[in-house]
């Protein structure tokens, strides 16, 4: 009988080892259960986030891609603006010259003219003198 009175204590010894072995695993596995709900809660708002960063990249993407597009027509348009100015000036330059040009035959022309009116004179000059001695 002690015999089995020793390993009757011993077993609820054992047993009550065993329980608080149990309760130790049960507050660790409850504590575990709350750690994990409130990582998988910051894993949800992580996920809401990180969607939410895609769609702002999107369209910041898109704005990047309309303000290339705008940039890339005020290139060319500034190009075609500056080839434009450039054929004016060369135009203007032409014309200027030919201008100049003009005005060189218009004074050659008028001491031309200049001299020829003097011609004329000196022949009206000389006929009038011939009239004059016959």
């Amino acid at each position: 009988l002690k015999e089995t009175m020793s390993e009757l204590s011993a077993a609820r010894s054992e047993f009550s080892s065993q329980e608080h072995r149990i309760s130790q695993v049960s507050s660790g596995l409850e504590s575990s259960q709350a750690k994990l709900s409130e990582a998988e809660s910051q894993i949800q708002q992580h996920t809401a986030r990180e969607m939410e960063l895609e769609q702002q990249l999107a369209m910041l993407d898109s704005s990047l891609a309309a303000a290339l597009s705008d940039n890339e027509l005020q290139a060319s348009a500034k190009a075609r603006l500056e080839k434009d100015t450039e054929e004016l000036q060369s135009k203007l330059s032409a014309a200027e010259q030919s201008g100049d040009l003009q005005r060189q035959e218009q004074l050659a022309l008028e001491e031309q003219v200049g001299g020829l009116q003097s011609e004329l004179e000196n022949i009206k000059a000389l006929c009038d003198t011939q009239k004059n001695l016959k």
